[in-house]
């Protein structure tokens, strides 16, 4: 960013409204992927425009001429519909309150905003892996440019605010869904090739990871250079330990009335 560019950026920062139609979504945000959107649009909409609005979006300072847009959103995307949908509606008067941040020094530190800045949202299973996965973007560049520190799990839970090993588990069911959509493709997971720009520090890093994972399982769950994960289980009760930290609730609940049930036969 050019010092013309930096003192205009550095001007523009802070609390006040602007035109919606100077706003464009962030093409990077994966938090409005949920079935109910839509319809949280509309309540949303209908809060705004019987008590106006609670918060600020979260933008910074990105004109561009191909759209003519003067601001890209890092975060309140639902807010901004809404009260889009009440501007095309004639509800409104063109105007949001946002906040104006700097603009972000690289993609991952917008990334990282982005995540940031939906904290507070709700997310379901689908959302946080998408997350997770981010997040290892985001980890994979801080490696390269050495700034990386500790482990992946315990920084990417600082992130979202949840445990390392909920991380863990996060990468887990991630990794199952990627089986699923290849063999639902008619496709061997096992043969897959390894998509990487850099395959030899991707292997180092499957390598850790594996190491990592092996220790905090009890060498119960590895993964191998195809990023196959496998689950050793020697008993039902490991077999429930293993589902339990996936979040297959029912499956859990299966096994354990099974177990109470053969533990009441032998009485």
């Amino acid at each position: 960013m050019g010092f013309r560019n930096s003192v205009q950026d550095a001007m523009s920062r802070g609390f006040r409204k602007i035109p919606i139609e100077k706003i464009r979504i962030n093409a990077n945000n994966f938090y409005a992927q949920t079935d109910f959107e839509e319809e949280a649009i509309d309540q949303m909409a209908d809060l705004l425009e019987e008590n106006g609005q609670d918060a600020n979006i979260l933008v910074y300072l990105d004109p561009r001429e191909e759209d003519g847009k003067e601001y890209t959103l890092l975060s309140g995307e639902r807010r901004f519909k809404a009260m889009k949908k009440l501007l095309d509606l004639g509800k409104s008067d063109g105007m949001i309150q946002a906040k104006i941040e700097e603009a972000p020094e690289s993609p991952e530190d917008e990334m990282l905003r982005l995540i940031r800045g939906n904290a507070q949202r709700t997310k379901s299973k689908e959302i946080r892996c998408l997350e997770v996965k981010a997040l290892q973007k985001v980890w994979e560049e801080m490696k390269r440019n050495g700034t990386a520190q500790g482990r992946f799990v315990e920084w990417a839970g600082k992130n979202i605010g949840v445990s390392a090993r909920q991380i863990q588990n996060y990468l887990t069911l991630a990794q199952m869904d990627m089986v699923k959509a290849e063999e639902a493709k008619g496709q061997d997971p096992e043969a897959a090739p390894v998509e990487s720009k850099d395959d030899e520090q991707l292997q180092a890093f499957l390598k850790d990871l594996s190491r990592e994972v092996k220790e905090q399982s009890g060498g119960m769950i590895s993964i191998n250079k195809k990023m196959t994960i496998s689950i050793k289980c020697g008993s039902l009760q490991e077999v429930m330990t293993a589902f339990d930290q996936l979040g297959f609730t029912q499956q859990v609940q299966q096994i354990q009335e099974y177990l109470n049930e053969n533990e009441k036969g032998n009485e």
